[in-house]
């Protein structure tokens, strides 16, 4: 499902610069702990996110496998599955940062049925590149929440 809504704002610049100042801020921030940090090549890191995916499966067990079909209910098939909490909120692979500099344009093909739940959704390429200061989502920082609420 894709949720899309806007958002009509009196001031856009206002907006605008909020979002820069923010990621400006994120940059920054992400340039200092990156600059401690040996470079890998894009061969070391698409490694490492397969070494990553293998462990966040292997905790995740059944939640993770999509092929299973449930029986008919009123809206959805219901599946039930069985969930071990503790391999998956103790498994530090979760939360792991991407080590990715920039966003790969496109998912190689090993990993296009972690996208595309198996073959049974398209890939659809819409690339999006928030690194020259503009975002294309919404941060909601205290600054935006507060200018809009008073609207």
């Amino acid at each position: 499902m894709v949720l899309l809504f806007s958002v009509q704002v009196e001031s856009n610049e206002y907006v605008n610069e909020v979002i820069r100042k923010e990621n400006r801020f994120r940059n920054s921030i992400q340039e200092e702990e990156e600059s401690d940090k040996p470079k890998l090549s894009s061969k070391e890191i698409y490694a490492n996110l397969k070494k990553t995916i293998a462990s966040v499966r292997e905790s995740c067990g059944q939640v993770c496998d999509t092929s299973v079909t449930g029986k008919p209910d009123k809206y959805y098939e219901y599946i039930e599955k069985e969930v071990n909490c503790e391999a998956l909120f103790s498994n530090p692979d979760i939360d792991v940062p991407s080590q990715f500099t920039d966003a790969p344009r496109r998912p190689p093909k090993w990993l296009a049925p972690e996208y595309t739940y198996g073959g049974r959704v398209p890939i659809v390429h819409w690339y999006l590149d928030d690194t020259k200061g503009i975002s294309h989502y919404t941060n909601w920082s205290m600054d935006m929440v507060s200018y809009l609420t008073k609207r």
